[in-house]
């Protein structure tokens, strides 16, 4: 890992709950979801997403405590904070707007909210598509360099 991933590592570990192997990998797996060619914000949910799959906590508040640093450490992975932070916000708030009342169970929660990421992943990996189709028409040959 390069010298940012350090700056990143010792800049959250002092408040972190994520172990330093841990930050690492959070990086590491960021970084490899933006050489996808992704979005900075794209690639942050989809990491998050995945944080969320194989995180060891076993309460909704561990997973909410862990997801804030997870989401911390990937603004401070990035100079483009703005759109990896609205990113990762939008998704939590995306995750979360189902109910949590009556889940006695926190695996079957987890499972819940992993697949209302997917279903939101999907939806913002489509909109790029979407948007370069129906902007293309607007667009005119030799007016973008």
């Amino acid at each position: 890992m390069g010298e940012q991933g350090v700056a990143v590592r010792a800049s959250v570990s002092s408040e972190s709950q994520l172990t330093e192997q841990e930050t690492d990998e959070l990086v590491k797996e960021f970084e490899a979801a933006l050489d996808q060619n992704l979005s900075e914000a794209v690639a942050a949910i989809q990491t998050l997403l995945k944080f969320i799959k194989t995180c060891k906590v076993g309460t909704i508040s561990g997973l909410r405590a862990e997801l804030k640093v997870a989401t911390e450490t990937l603004i401070k992975a990035r100079t483009s904070t703005v759109s990896v932070s609205s990113g990762c916000e939008l998704f939590l708030r995306f995750i979360t707007m189902t109910s949590l009342e009556g889940q006695n169970d926190f695996e079957d929660l987890r499972r819940k909210l992993i697949k209302r990421g997917d279903m939101y992943l999907q939806k913002v990996a489509d909109s790029r598509q979407k948007i370069a189709h129906i902007a293309n028409p607007f667009i005119r040959d030799g007016t973008v360099k």
